[in-house]
C-alpha cells in the first residue's frame, strides 16, 4: 500500500493517543491542538462541520492528537463557500476523497511561515500527508501554497502550527472539477 499506508497506521495510533489524553476543551478536543484552535475560531465553521460530520474520523484524530506535530493550511469558510457546489458536494459524497483532500492541507512537522518561506525560494514543493506535494511560492513576499494565498501565519498549537489560505487544496490526483484535460490544464 505504501506511503499512504504508512499515513493511516500512524494516524490511527494518534487518534488511539489522543483518546488516552485527559485535557479537553468544552468541544471535546485536547486543550490547544489543532482541532480546538480551529473549533474556536468561527472562521473555520465550515471545515469544522466537515471535519466533525463528515470527514473519517482519522483525520479529526491526526488534528486533536497532542502526540503529532503537524502544519496545517486551513481554510476559511470564505474558502469553501467559493467551491462550486458539485465538487464540494462529490468531496462530501466520497469518504476516499474527501480524505484525500483534507490530508493535502497537513504536511508532517511544524513549520513556521519562515521555513516555508526559506522553502518557498529553495525548491519550493512540500510533501503532504495526502501523498502529493504542494507547492509554496511567494508573490510580492506573500506565501502562496499551490494556488492559495496564506493570509495569517504561525498560529501556534500544542501539535503543530496553523496557516490560514483562503482556498481549499485540491491534489492533483483528484480529479472533481471534471477529469483533466489533454494539455494537464484545468
Amino acid at each position: 500500500m505504501g506511503r499512504p499506508g504508512h499515513a493511516l497506521v500512524a494516524l490511527l495510533a494518534a487518534i488511539t493517543l489522543a483518546a488516552c489524553g485527559d485535557e479537553t476543551e468544552p468541544e471535546g478536543y485536547p486543550e490547544g491542538s489543532i482541532a480546538s484552535v480551529l473549533a474556536a475560531d468561527n472562521r473555520f465553521d465550515t471545515l469544522m462541520g466537515i471535519l466533525e460530520h463528515d470527514a473519517p474520523a482519522v483525520v479529526v484524530g491526526s488534528l486533536a492528537s497532542r502526540d503529532v506535530d503537524i502544519t496545517f493550511f486551513a481554510p476559511t469558510d470564505q474558502a469553501f463557500a467559493a467551491l462550486p457546489d458539485g465538487p464540494l458536494d462529490a468531496l462530501l459524497s466520497d469518504d476516499r476523497l474527501l480524505k484525500a483532500v483534507l490530508d493535502h492541507h497537513a504536511i508532517r512537522g511544524a513549520y513556521s511561515s519562515a521555513e516555508l518561506k526559506s522553502r518557498a525560494r529553495e525548491d519550493g514543493r512540500l510533501g503532504t500527508i495526502a501523498g502529493a506535494l504542494i507547492e509554496l511560492s511567494l508573490d510580492d513576499g506573500v506565501l502562496r501554497v499551490d494556488e492559495a494565498t496564506v493570509i495569517e501565519v504561525d498560529i501556534e498549537a500544542v501539535n503543530g502550527v496553523i496557516h490560514v489560505v483562503d482556498a481549499v487544496l485540491i491534489p492533483e490526483f483528484v480529479h472533481v472539477f471534471g477529469p483533466p484535460s489533454p494539455t494537464g490544464q484545468g
